[in-house]
């Protein structure tokens, strides 16, 4: 069976075509699927997924629920639980979900999605790893994964030096892998 995934709560089709400013031209892409079949994460531009909308031309990542039909925008701001982002050139896309769904891995250049998130004026228009816990409201439901401190919970968070990308998470949502320019993971950095 074939199913649908861009879709509004009310099931209307998504309004990506639509958004002509959105010069990227992603609509929708990167659909990653949980293990129980019961989730897909993906990216979009369109604006009509969630009830409260989304500001025109905006990337973002959602998640949506296949058995109950609902859509969630996962890359939200940290102070407001609504769309992450400030400006049109802020975007998150590239989502990796666990095997249950509970999390979503992704990267973004998003300055609000994590309380006291800033990165070096060396990755000023960067991404950087975010991890999502989609049980958790908003507040303290995401997570920088590719800060500079090794316990990204101990104090400021602070994104890589360099854009990173490509996340990976694995099935419980305890681990992610991903690409860096960074130096300072610990890792080397193949020219």
């Amino acid at each position: 069976k074939t199913v649908m995934v861009d879709i509004s709560a009310s099931g209307v089709e998504s309004d990506n075509d639509t958004n002509s400013s959105n010069t990227n031209l992603v609509h929708n892409s990167n659909p990653t699927i949980s293990g129980n079949g019961r989730y897909v994460a993906f990216t979009s531009d369109a604006m009509n997924l969630i009830p409260s909308g989304t500001t025109e031309g905006r990337i973002h990542v959602y998640r949506r629920d296949l058995f109950v039909g609902v859509t969630v925008l996962v890359s939200i701001s940290h102070t407001t639980g609504l769309e992450g982002g400030a400006s049109s050139t802020d975007i998150s896309e590239d989502p990796s979900i666990s095997a249950d769904g509970r999390f979503v891995a992704f990267e973004s250049n998003m300055l609000n999605l994590v309380n006291g998130y800033s990165r070096p004026l060396t990755n000023e228009f960067g991404k950087d790893i975010f991890r999502r816990d989609m049980n958790q409201d908003w507040g303290d439901h995401t997570l920088l994964v590719s800060s500079l401190d090794s316990n990204p919970l101990s104090g400021t968070p602070v994104g890589g030096s360099l854009p990173s990308g490509n996340a990976s998470i694995s099935d419980d949502g305890s681990r992610i892998v991903f690409q860096t320019l960074s130096d300072e993971f610990g890792g080397t950095v193949d020219d």
